[in-house]
C-alpha cells in the first residue's frame, strides 16, 4: 500500500486519501461534503475578513428571501428537505473540487469521459466553483448535469471515497430546479434588465 492510502478492513478495499484528508468508516456523510466545501471557500477568501462577512451575510439574506417567497407562494418544506437542499452546492462544488485537485482523481474521471459514449460536445472537465464569481455557480452545476452519468459512476467506486459527494435522486431534481431558476437569472443579468 502507497502512503496516502488506507486499507478498509471491513470491505478489504483500497481507500485513496489526499494529504490532509482523514480516514473515517463512518460518521456523518451526509455534511462531510457541506463542512468540507464550507472550509475550502473560507481558506479561499480568507484574507478578506470584510468580503466572508458580507458573503455570509448575503447568502444568509438571500436564504431568508427565498423562504419568505416561498411561504408566501405556500411551498413550505420540512427540516430534511431544507437539508437535503443545502447539501446539493457543496456536494456538487467539492466534487470539482476534489477531481481538479487530485491526479489520481482526475485520471479515473478522465478514463470515464473518455468511456462514456452518451457525451455530446466538447467538455472535458467540471467547472470548479469560484465564490467571487456570480456566475460560477451556474458554471458548475451544468457541467454537473452535463457529466451526469460520469460523476454517477465515479462516486460510486468505494474506494476513491467520494460516496458523500453524490446526489440522491430528490437532490438532482432539486438541483434541476435551480439549474433552471439560475439560467432565467443569468439570462436576465446578462441582458442587462434586473
Amino acid at each position: 500500500m502507497r502512503a496516502g492510502e488506507v486499507l478498509n478492513a471491513s470491505t478489504e478495499e483500497e481507500i485513496v486519501l489526499e494529504s490532509g484528508d482523514e480516514y473515517s468508516d463512518s460518521g456523518d456523510e451526509d455534511n462531510f461534503a457541506v463542512n468540507e466545501e464550507a472550509d475550502a471557500t473560507i481558506e479561499e477568501v480568507e484574507e478578506d475578513e470584510g468580503q466572508t462577512a458580507h458573503n455570509d451575510q448575503v447568502a444568509k439574506s438571500v436564504q431568508e428571501r427565498a423562504v419568505q417567497y416561498m411561504q408566501s407562494h405556500h411551498v413550505y418544506l420540512d427540516a430534511d428537505e431544507v437539508e437535503e437542499a443545502l447539501q446539493i452546492f457543496p456536494r456538487v462544488a467539492g466534487l470539482a473540487r476534489r477531481v481538479h485537485d487530485s491526479s489520481t482523481l482526475k485520471e479515473k474521471f478522465d478514463k470515464l469521459v473518455s468511456e462514456t459514449e452518451s457525451l455530446e460536445g466538447n467538455r472535458t472537465a467540471l467547472v470548479r466553483r469560484v465564490p467571487t464569481r456570480w456566475n460560477s455557480d451556474l458554471d458548475c452545476l451544468l457541467a454537473h448535469f452535463y457529466f451526469k452519468e460520469v460523476i454517477e459512476q465515479l462516486t460510486a467506486i468505494p474506494s476513491l471515497g467520494l460516496k458523500h459527494y453524490s446526489l440522491s435522486d430528490s437532490q438532482w431534481k432539486l438541483a434541476e430546479d435551480v439549474r433552471e431558476i439560475l439560467l432565467v437569472r443569468a439570462n436576465i443579468l446578462l441582458s442587462g434588465h434586473n
